[in-house]
């Protein structure tokens, strides 16, 4: 494995890339700890990318500037970690890219494990594709999308994702909702999470067949007006669902 010439500055692909940047060390340690809290995998490129590990991140030392991440089992692919004064890590939680770059490490004891701890980086890279992750939200702890512009109308969620999310209509049900609509506010309760309050943009409303040959509706709608604290919101309860599926498959 090679590295990747960097794009030159003020290239066009330096320019897209800026956008996916974040670089407020706040943000940075709020998605580096939504990774640990997924022990999502991590792949660690060190040697100029012609050696790698996989492993998960265990902590976000904030006080002591300082990431810190489990060892491998590998020993040759740690002595070239170890020796490295420049490593690559790539993750993708829930769906979405997330690469930073870190400097040297070092071979620290965590929780009386052996680990590794780099330096907290200065920016990441997220490069969202929100449209192809979307999470099933649990029918037995249904969650229910609120539509303030119809009182009384409530549909439950089929899926979610950070771009929008899927709502089950009944028969009977068709009309509330259709392709094209605009609906200025919609409020979801996100266990563990908190109340989503956005704008939301129906995209499609198709018929599905469920499996006991019942016919109900699904709405594909786009969130409209997303900021910086609804997503962060949402990746707490995409967090929460990751952490209760992965329990139920010990």
């Amino acid at each position: 494995m090679t590295e990747h010439t960097p794009p030159r500055a003020n290239s066009p692909q330096q320019a897209e890339l800026a956008r996916f940047t974040i670089s407020s060390p706040l943000e940075i340690q709020q998605h580096l700890r939504s990774l640990a809290e997924l022990k999502q995998a991590v792949t660690v490129f060190s040697n100029k990318g012609n050696t790698f590990i996989v492993t998960r991140l265990w902590a976000v030392d904030a006080d002591n500037d300082r990431l810190v991440f489990g060892l491998s089992a590998d020993e040759n692919a740690n002595r070239h970690l170890l020796a490295s004064e420049r490593n690559v890590m790539v993750s993708s939680p829930a769906g979405i890219k997330m690469q930073f770059i870190c400097g040297p490490a070092e071979e620290v004891e965590y929780e009386g494990r052996r680990a590794v701890a780099m330096a907290i980086p200065d920016k990441i890279i997220r490069l969202q594709r929100r449209e192809f992750f979307r999470i099933n939200t649990p029918p037995i702890k249904q969650v229910w999308c609120r539509l303030p512009a119809h009182p009384g109308r409530m549909l439950p969620l089929f899926d979610i994702s950070l771009g929008g999310m899927s709502l089950t209509l009944a028969a009977d049900q068709h009309d509330w909702l259709q392709a094209g609509e605009k609906l200025e506010r919609v409020e979801v309760d996100l266990p563990e999470a908190g109340l989503l309050q956005v704008g939301l943009e129906v995209l499609h409303v198709i018929p599905v067949l469920g499996l006991a040959g019942h016919e109900h509706y699904r709405a594909g709608c786009a969130f409209a007006d997303m900021n910086m604290a609804r997503e962060s919101l949402l990746q707490r309860y995409i967090t929460h669902l990751e952490r209760e599926r992965r329990a139920l498959v010990r």
